[in-house]
């Protein structure tokens, strides 16, 4: 939390740096060449994409739809119990969070009782 409000502050603090007309005409150019070539690689035929890259290709989609499958297939007696342990902690973590949030938003705590409980 104090993390986040001081890089915040760093943020604010930072002077704002104006980028160049010159460089966001260049700039501007090169998203546009990437969105061409990304155009035309899209619509690029099937038959002229290399054998290779059509080979490992398929390969990838096969080995994510055999992990999909797998994933699927898992029971919970398969899960380790180590898991198993964290992730019941995590959920306990989080019905606790929205019990206290559930109660701050009910009776918000005095200044000095949430500078002293950070």
């Amino acid at each position: 939390m104090e993390k986040k409000r001081r890089q915040a502050e760093l943020e604010a603090a930072r002077p704002a740096v104006e980028i160049p007309v010159a460089t966001q005409y260049f700039n501007k150019l090169a998203d546009e060449e990437k969105q061409r070539k990304a155009a035309l690689e899209a619509a690029r035929p099937s038959d002229e994409i290399p054998i290779a890259t059509k080979y490992f290709n398929e390969i990838a989609e096969a080995e994510k739809r055999r992990k999909a499958e797998l994933e699927a297939a898992r029971t919970d007696d398969e899960v380790p119990i180590a898991t198993r342990y964290f992730n019941a902690i995590a959920e306990e973590e989080k019905r606790m969070k929205a019990e206290r949030d559930a109660v701050q938003a009910a009776a918000p705590m005095p200044v000095a009782m949430q500078h002293f409980s950070k």
